[in-house]
């Protein structure tokens, strides 16, 4: 293993015991919730859209063509939220995918941050996101595109592991809301 792979490789173990290691007592636990209504519904603070205000992390399921399913991890930084400059998401996905590829997405590219994912378990992806020398944030648009491998079928979904954390710094978490499904019925239209 080269010099920079042991050095990212660390990097990556030091930005994961951070998110999990954060002080928690700053985060307000109620505002992270999954959001399950109707797109235009409005729901209370502790709910995840208020309007059309689109939640802080969305999977979406783009084509499903010849057993590969290709997926988008879009972010959205709304009005008066600190902006992360790090993150680590984990997405669950029915058993017998497996990830082929991942890119980065508009957001890393500009942020000129790393993408690392990982299947730490059988029907789990580890989603990572790092700069290393820089301390850019990340802006509202598309973090990742992944390609899984398989067939899923109408009641399959991937979605997006509910967590304390999902950002650094711990203060960017105040605030995040999911659409953790991808299910077809869950999914929003448009940006």
């Amino acid at each position: 293993m080269s010099f920079f792979h042991s050095v990212l490789m660390i990097l990556c173990l030091i930005c994961s015991v951070c998110l999990s290691a954060c002080n928690t007592k700053d985060i307000n636990h109620s505002s992270v919730s999954v959001l399950t209504g109707a797109i235009d519904e409005d729901v209370t603070e502790r709910g995840t859209a208020i309007g059309d205000t689109p939640p802080t992390l969305l999977l979406k399921r783009s084509t499903e063509i010849d057993g590969l399913t290709k997926v988008a991890l879009h972010y959205h930084k709304r009005e008066g939220q600190v902006a992360p400059r790090t993150a680590e998401i984990f997405i669950s996905h029915p058993e017998g995918l497996v990830l082929l590829n991942s890119e980065k997405g508009d957001v890393l590219q500009s942020a000129m941050k790393d993408l690392i994912v990982q299947e730490p378990n059988s029907g789990v992806l580890r989603v990572i996101i790092m700069g290393t020398g820089n301390l850019n944030t990340l802006e509202s648009g598309v973090l990742a595109h992944l390609t899984l491998q398989g067939n899923l079928s109408a009641d399959d979904e991937l979605f997006i592991q509910e967590r304390r954390q999902y950002f650094a710094p711990a203060n960017a978490n105040i605030g995040v809301t999911l659409e953790s499904s991808d299910h077809p019925q869950n999914l929003r239209e448009g940006k």
